[in-house]
């Protein structure tokens, strides 16, 4: 307390308060030249300082109620090498943005749960120790790997000093991966700026993490012919049009447990998802699709496209190889502008469904199992179907097709195009 009535914090170098909250409080706010910080067990909420701290190396807040990080920034700390913000209330390191100083970080007992939330720790280059014991993500095998994989100069992760193994373990999970640094090795950042399409095929690349920071016009990437698992950032292109991830590894489009109020692509209308691995389309809807129109899904492993039904603005839908049974009528009464449909290949028992699609100029349903000569009454409906395929189906091999079609469609001199 003497150093506070004598006025000297100020010129203070080193500091040290703790278990005081308005000690603390007072001396955050009018050290300005101080080297060495810490103060800890002051049931600190926020850290209310001089900004910037020009001179500060050292900064320890272990043992508070920190939660937000948006001033721990380089900007106000530019010279700053260790911090220590272990057991506080932490979520994400993100705010914290690049760090090209700092080479001790601990923050160890907080609740930080992700990858996405220390995304950001792959720019401090600088750092040797890093300590995230008893966060949530820890349980994950892959934030270790990560860490490893992107700082070159890491030493030791919550205790544990990285050998060999580690290094080459993580080369092996995040190698092969497209984002903004293998981007700079191709393009000048200038030019970056004004790239509008982009194509990566053929590239055994596995991992994708790029955002509009570095391709701001982007209107059309093709990223096909590859091994992606992994998507991250591609909502933040406010101008991508077109996006082809053809012939890769993906499960799932997108980020599933992404905040869907901002996972978003306000002008994507034509997407080519076909030839992965995909099971759900959860994230394919209206909500983060709002202007869809184009949108190829065959050669999956879909059972059901119960989202995929609300895009009011699709006008195609590609299925073909897929292993969907069911569709119900009721889930195509959004779909009004859809006007080309293929199900071929899959297993397809009956065609109820169709009789809300009043737009559908042509239907492939070839390869399925329609076996009921009944489903043929709701393709009278379609008045203004122009084509079909119906080949390899049940109902096809034991029904004469020119008699059906002239009967149920009152043609004649029907012509049937062989397929």
């Amino acid at each position: 307390m003497k150093l506070l009535e004598k006025k000297n914090i100020e010129q203070a170098r080193y500091i040290h308060v703790s278990q005081n909250f308005f000690a603390a409080s007072s001396i955050l706010r009018k050290a300005k030249n101080v080297q060495e910080l810490c103060a800890t067990c002051c049931l600190l909420h926020a850290f209310s300082f001089a900004k910037p701290l020009k001179y500060l190396v050292k900064l320890n807040l272990g043992s508070n109620f920190i939660s937000v990080l948006d001033d721990f920034t380089q900007e106000n700390f530019p010279v700053l090498k260790y911090l220590d913000l272990t057991n506080n209330l932490i979520t994400s390191l993100e705010s914290m943005g690049s760090f090209y100083t700092l080479q001790e970080f601990y923050c160890g007992n907080n609740q930080i749960r992700n990858l996405r939330q220390i995304n950001n720790v792959k720019t401090w280059q600088t750092l040797r120790i890093i300590d995230l014991c008893n966060n949530p993500i820890c349980t994950d095998v892959l934030h270790k790997k990560f860490i490893i994989f992107h700082l070159s100069n890491i030493e030791y992760i919550s205790g544990e000093y990285i050998k060999k193994s580690d290094i080459s373990e993580a080369r092996y999970a995040f190698g092969n991966k497209f984002d903004k640094y293998v981007l700079n090795t191709m393009y000048a950042t200038d030019r970056l700026t004004n790239i509008t399409q982009l194509s990566l095929v053929d590239c055994s690349l596995s991992k994708v993490d790029i955002s509009a920071e570095i391709l701001p016009q982007l209107e059309s990437l093709d990223l096909s012919k590859n091994q992606i698992t992994y998507l991250w950032g591609l909502h933040s292109f406010k101008y991508l049009h077109t996006l082809c991830l053809s012939y890769n590894c993906l499960e799932t489009f997108n980020e599933s447990d992404y905040d869907k109020n901002k996972c978003i692509f306000p002008k994507l209308h034509t997407l080519f998802l076909d030839h992965n691995c995909i099971k759900s389309v959860i994230n394919i809807s209206e909500q983060k699709l709002p202007v869809i129109k184009h949108l190829f899904l065959n050669n999956n492993s879909l059972q059901n496209i119960r989202e995929i039904n609300h895009c009011s603005t699709l006008e195609s839908l590609i299925l073909d190889y897929n292993e969907i049974e069911t569709l119900n009528a009721e889930e195509f009464i959004e779909n009004d502008n859809l006007n080309f449909l293929s199900l071929e290949n899959n297993k397809i028992k009956s065609l109820e469904f169709i009789k809300s699609l009043k737009q559908l100029k042509k239907l492939y349903v070839a390869n399925n199992c329609l076996e009921n000569e009944a489903d043929v009454q709701y393709l009278l409906l379609l008045t203004n179907l122009e084509e079909i395929t119906f080949e390899g189906n049940p109902l096809y091999t034991k029904t004469n097709t020119d008699r059906l079609v002239a009967q149920d469609f009152e043609l004649k001199d029907v012509e049937i195009e062989e397929v």
